[in-house]
């Protein structure tokens, strides 16, 4: 049964607003009761075990994989800062951060996205999972790289979430635990091979896809790797944008970006090119009149003269109407 508002977890975290629920996960905003003014994010998984031998693999397989997520410190990637587990559910609390997800953005979004919004935000998704792939984590820790993990705050300032999960739920034993597979959502060619190998290319790889959904809304991961030319779905992008696309998608690995470091410092260029539209607000903001604005001045002779004329015609009226 869903948690409601007010409900506490653990005497310490007080439910204060729901902001998604589904049968198996939900997710909620909660007060710090201990640690007053601090806001966190609780996301709650229901797991079913057959027995409590499964039961007890599953909660230590969760404590093992969430540990090394409390570890993690980096601007970009959500900080986890607690976890634990009540009857069949697993909790994990992080850092709330009032965003919305790029999924919801593109929905949004009237026409196509910013491009210096885009490549802004992909400098930044480079970085992070450079230093994620850095801390060596496996293929499988990076599963749910996806749009709706991508969450961008009104400074445009991202941060990832809940990279990780997936493997959360899977023992030693299962199959695919240990399979060079990273982000399920925009796979790249060598993930489909047997002998394929998850190495920085990988993330390069999905990471230009990502930002070809950006700029397309087009999920090139529904193309089985034959993408339409970028500038064909959307021909506003620049070139350098275009061959950023199309040197990070590259069939064979060889041709990509080695790492994302150096996919990283195209895209800091291409920020940078004079090229790289700078798209106006439809409407300016007005200038907020002060006391002693003109504009001011001259309502205040208009209104004077009016009164005028109203003393001076009523006048005329009792003089000659009224005796």
């Amino acid at each position: 049964m869903p948690l409601t508002i007010g409900n506490v977890l653990r005497n310490r975290y007080r439910i204060s607003r729901v902001l998604y629920q589904s049968p198996l996960t939900n997710v909620y905003v909660v007060e710090d009761v201990h640690l007053r003014g601090n806001v966190w994010a609780v996301k709650e998984m229901k797991f079913l075990a057959m027995d409590s031998f499964e039961r007890q693999k599953i909660i230590a397989q969760f404590e093992q994989e969430v540990m090394k997520m409390t570890e993690l410190a980096h601007p970009n990637y959500a900080k986890v800062i607690d976890f634990f587990v009540e009857g069949q559910n697993l909790y994990i609390i992080r850092e709330f951060i009032p965003a919305y997800d790029v999924d919801t953005i593109m929905r949004k979004t009237t026409g196509m996205m910013r491009e210096r919004d885009v490549v802004s935000w992909g400098i930044q998704l480079a970085d992070v999972l450079n230093y994620l792939y850095n801390k060596k984590f496996p293929a499988i820790f990076f599963r749910e790289f996806s749009l709706p993990n991508i969450l961008i705050n009104s400074d445009g300032n991202v941060s990832i979430i809940d990279l990780g999960l997936a493997r959360v739920f899977q023992t030693d034993n299962d199959p695919g635990r240990n399979l060079n597979v990273g982000p399920i959502d925009y796979p790249c060619p060598e993930q489909f091979d047997e002998n394929g190998v998850f190495d920085q290319r990988t993330l390069v790889y999905s990471l230009g896809s990502v930002l070809y959904h950006m700029m397309t809304k087009k999920n090139p991961g529904q193309m089985m790797f034959k993408l339409t030319p970028i500038e064909e779905l959307n021909p506003e992008v620049s070139k350098a944008f275009k061959v950023i696309i199309k040197k990070s998608t590259e069939i064979d690995p060889r041709l990509r970006y080695q790492t994302l470091h150096d996919m990283k410092r195209d895209l800091q260029s291409a920020l940078k090119s004079p090229e790289m539209k700078i798209v106006e607000p439809l409407e300016k903001p007005r200038k907020r009149q002060e006391k002693n604005s003109p504009a001011n001045w001259n309502f205040l002779v208009a209104g004077a003269i009016m009164l005028l004329a109203a003393g001076i015609f009523y006048l005329i009226y009792k003089i000659f109407f009224t005796s």
